[in-house]
């Protein structure tokens, strides 16, 4: 079977190798996506390990369809009793790049109008729509003519681990914050730090990965397991033989911010995750921080828009450029920022670039190797 790994664009190749890592087959980069073959085993197994997907998609039907009516038969025809019954709760996502649908909503109520005649007109009884909290997620992605139906074995996004019950202002999201980590090839066993925490998420994330926890390991529920062909024997086997993986970590962690609530919204969060024994937090201002340790790795995400004014932003990464060359020297430092401007006011030389989008939002993540004297030439300064 074929199946389909969404993520945020700019972290295909990060999932790419994930999947390799893991053992998956016929792995291939897609636009915001991956695509990769296995049973419903290996369905599980994505779901539960995965840290830099948002969701798995399994694709029962592709054809073409050029107006409404093409594509309502089409998605009539699909055999649903195959793949759930009647008394599940549906609910239809839909991303449309086409001239033929405009409308994502349209082709939503047109794909939930022909499932729930499919099961009227077989059994007299139609499937009720959740939209909040649904057993079955239908996706349905179309590009100009061709269509591609989807059943969504997530059903809510992998982002959502099942720990963090709060958060600060504008939380970077955990698939983003797993992304970073991985991209900075942290070695899972040098000093590691995330100096402007907001509610955890980086550390968190850092010790996920540090003890070998699936990312999955705090959910409670996915999609498939609303399936027809769900085997909870099965889906059991993964997690006992995942969770064997798992170890003690020795390395620090340290989660650190000005805000003392802040601190305490990220301590209840890695409580959830039952992560507390790997991370050091503490309440202090980066830029009256030295570290004391000769090497490690930051990664942070630094506040902007509501949490600072519009004219300190340009001093205030200048100050963390300023900062970082002066107090973190033989460390590397991987930088979420927004635009290019703020990276501009960093002011120092990236050994790396890769441009991710949150959602809609552009964001350049910059990576930063704090050697001696890498700072006299700014050739790489944007």
């Amino acid at each position: 079977m074929k199946f389909v790994a969404k993520t945020f664009a700019g972290l295909e190749q990060v999932l790419f190798d994930e999947l390799l890592l893991n053992n998956f087959k016929n792995i291939k980069v897609l636009r915001r996506a991956v695509s990769f073959t296995g049973n419903l085993t290996d369905l599980y197994k994505a779901n539960y390990c995965l840290r830099t997907a948002l969701r798995i998609l399994m694709p029962i039907s592709e054809f073409r369809a050029i107006n409404e009516t093409e594509l309502y038969n089409n998605v009539y025809n699909i055999d649903w009793e195959k793949y759930f019954d009647y008394k599940k709760t549906i609910y239809v996502d839909v991303s449309a790049y086409s001239n033929n649908f405009r409308h994502t909503g349209f082709v939503a109520q047109k794909t939930k109008d022909a499932i729930v005649d499919y099961f009227r007109n077989k059994i007299k009884i139609r499937p009720s729509v959740n939209k909040v909290n649904p057993d079955i997620v239908i996706n349905v992605h179309i590009a100009e003519d061709n269509v591609r139906v989807s059943l969504d074995s997530s059903g809510k996004t992998l982002n959502q681990r099942g720990y963090r019950k709060n958060t600060g202002d504008a939380p970077l999201n955990e698939v983003i914050a797993a992304g970073l980590i991985l991209l900075s090839k942290w070695d899972k066993k040098s000093f590691f730090i995330d100096p402007m925490c907001g509610s955890g998420t980086i550390p968190i994330e850092a010790a996920y990965i540090a003890t070998n926890t699936p990312a999955g390991y705090n959910r409670k529920n996915y999609s498939f397991m609303h399936w027809n062909s769900f085997n909870s024997n099965e889906w059991d086997f993964v997690k006992e033989k995942t969770n064997s993986d798992i170890v003690k970590s020795e390395d620090e962690i340290v989660c650190s911010d000005i805000n003392s609530a802040i601190i305490d919204i990220a301590f209840n969060n890695a409580k959830n995750a039952g992560l507390t024994d790997y991370i050091n937090f503490k309440h202090e201002d980066f830029f009256e921080t030295s570290p004391n340790k000769d090497f490690g790795t930051l990664i942070f995400n630094p506040p902007y828009g509501e949490r600072l004014k519009v004219d300190d932003i340009s001093s205030f990464y200048q100050n963390i450029g300023s900062h970082l060359k002066h107090s973190y020297m033989g460390y590397k430092a991987g930088i979420i920022l927004i635009n290019n401007n703020a990276a501009k006011s960093i002011g120092l030389k990236y050994s790396k670039k890769v441009k991710i989008f949150n959602g809609p939002i552009e964001c350049l993540y910059l990576e930063y190797e704090l050697y001696q004297g890498s700072h006299k030439k700014n050739n790489n300064v944007q």
